[in-house]
């Protein structure tokens, strides 16, 4: 295999950024520690932890309702305008790709 130049450069600012990381962490007494996570959700264990624990890992995440404020056209299309609307714009995103 051949090493490019690109990816010597790429190597050489990961190994310089690694370095540079690990004098910080020296020079302020830090200790990198792994990232603790639930494992699993057992249905052997507490449900009412269970619960709680995936409220808590969704408490930020936005709803997945679509957002027509962004067209409001959209809220007045029947569902063949709709229909039509979207194969149109299917197959201009589908002519850009190429």
């Amino acid at each position: 295999d051949k090493m490019t130049d690109s990816m010597k450069l790429t190597i050489d600012e990961t190994n310089r950024r690694r370095e540079k990381q690990l004098a910080y962490n020296e020079a302020n007494g830090i200790t990198p520690q792994q990232i603790k996570k639930a494992r699993n959700l057992s249905v052997f264990g507490n449900a009412k932890e269970a619960d709680e624990l995936l409220k808590e890992r969704h408490a930020y995440v936005e709803p997945s309702t679509p957002n027509i404020a962004a067209d409001p056209i959209v809220q007045y299309m029947s569902k063949a305008q709709m229909e039509k609307s979207i194969e149109r714009t299917r197959k201009l995103m589908q002519e850009a790709a190429k």
